[in-house]
């Protein structure tokens, strides 16, 4: 709708999107094309950068370049590809969160590869596979629409939004706020988001690559204190990936289980038992009935604002300070 594909005088392909110039997105793409990381071919960030800003009045079109999407296709020949793609996606995001800003909204179609094709010759493109073979493909974030900036002297207290705006129609989502919660971390919920992008997409490199197991578990872990921050799941990550042999990073992955469910995945089950109880402590728990109970209640027509209520009748008697005014967004 508001994005355009062109050629600029370098005939470089480029991505031409219009926003209005007071919008969180346009204040947000400001700030990153002031940052050096994205035009690095050294150590990119691995977010899509903004490249140049036409204003006209009170909207503005922003170039930027453009890349291909289905980053997942074809699939990957090998474990270690599939590796640098999470990766490449744990990298951007720490890249967003250092800088206080929260995506919020992860899903497939947000990630662009750097290499364009034609969506129904993707599946058989050689291209593709021969710049992953060749360690030269990069993946990337993008799309900033619900994305919000925090000032960098805010607390973490006054980084949190209403549970209600945590719902993006169409998009990849955490069960943060699904129990109708007054408000929520969105920092804690694009790990959580992501992880269950690993989950629907990954898991079945468990048995594999044994980590992913509690790795993932421990990025959707319904105990937000325990859950990985960004910065911590990029580093852990990096050091289970050290250990993996040159066999598991060769081998080829197995393709997606359409039927994973990120609550109830059978992923542990195919492990080694040894493993499972030395990791036992990052293994996510079932859904308590309590909590399917809740869940229930929240899709009911009118559930939603019932549970919600009982929530802030409950904060005023414990006099939760989340309940003072939101708004230190930028």
């Amino acid at each position: 709708g508001r994005v355009i594909c062109a050629q600029d005088r370098q005939h470089r392909q480029v991505a031409i999107k219009l926003m209005k110039i007071d919008s969180k997105e346009y204040r947000i793409l400001r700030v990153l094309s002031k940052e050096p990381l994205l035009f690095s071919a050294e150590s990119f960030g691995c977010v899509i950068p903004p490249i140049d800003f036409l204003e006209m009045g009170e909207h503005c079109f922003v170039v930027m370049p453009r890349w291909g999407d289905s980053a997942t296709w074809p699939w990957f020949s090998t474990v270690r590809e599939a590796l640098d793609y999470m990766r490449s996606l744990l990298k951007g995001l720490c890249f967003l969160h250092e800088r206080l800003i929260a995506h919020r909204d992860i899903k497939l179609s947000n990630i662009l590869m750097n290499h364009i094709g034609r969506f129904e010759q993707i599946h058989k493109n050689p291209f593709r596979k021969q710049l992953r073979h060749e360690g030269r493909a990069l993946y990337a974030l993008l799309d900033f629409d619900c994305a919000v900036m925090f000032p960098r002297t805010s607390t973490p207290a006054e980084r949190r939004l209403p549970g209600r705006e945590s719902f993006i129609f169409g998009g990849n989502y955490s069960y943060d706020t699904a129990q109708g919660e007054l408000d929520y971390d969105p920092f804690a919920y694009d790990v959580a988001a992501l992880g269950q992008l690993f989950c629907e997409n990954f898991q079945q490199l468990a048995p594999i690559t044994h980590f992913l197991a509690p790795f993932i578990d421990r990025m959707m872990t319904r105990d937000i204190a325990k859950r990985y921050t960004a910065a911590q799941a990029l580093l852990v990550f990096d050091d289970f990936c050290s250990r993996l042999s040159p066999w598991q990073l060769d081998t080829a992955p197995p393709p997606i289980d359409d039927r994973c469910d990120p609550e109830n995945h059978e992923t542990w089950a195919r492990l080694p038992e040894d493993f499972v109880q030395q990791w036992s402590s990052h293994r996510e728990p079932k859904l308590p009935l309590s909590t399917k109970v809740l869940r229930w209640i929240c899709m009911q027509p009118l559930g939603y604002r019932v549970v919600q209520w009982a929530r802030r009748i409950c904060a005023v008697f414990t006099a939760r300070p989340s309940l003072k005014a939101y708004g230190r967004s930028v």
